[in-house]
C-alpha cells in the first residue's frame, strides 16, 4: 500500500519510518493512494471530505 510516494505497507506488514512520511502526504489537498490486492487491474476515484472542527462548526449552522 502506498499514499503518495511511500509505501507504508508491504505483503501485510508495516514499512518501519514510513508513518511520519505519509502523514505529511495527506495532509495535502489531494493524494494518491494505491492498494494492490493481486485480483488483476482496477481503478477508482473516490472524493471524501475532512472532519476538521472548523468543518464541523460550518455545518453545524443549518439543517437540512
Amino acid at each position: 500500500m502506498t499514499i503518495g510516494d511511500v509505501t507504508v505497507a508491504r505483503r501485510g506488514r508495516p514499512v518501519p519510518g514510513a508513518l511520519g512520511r505519509a502523514a505529511a502526504r495527506m495532509r495535502r489537498t489531494s493524494f494518491r493512494l494505491e492498494l494492490d490486492l493481486h485480483l488483476g487491474a482496477g481503478a477508482a476515484r473516490m472524493l471524501a471530505s475532512d472532519l476538521s472542527p472548523a468543518y464541523v462548526r460550518f455545518n453545524a449552522e443549518y439543517t437540512t
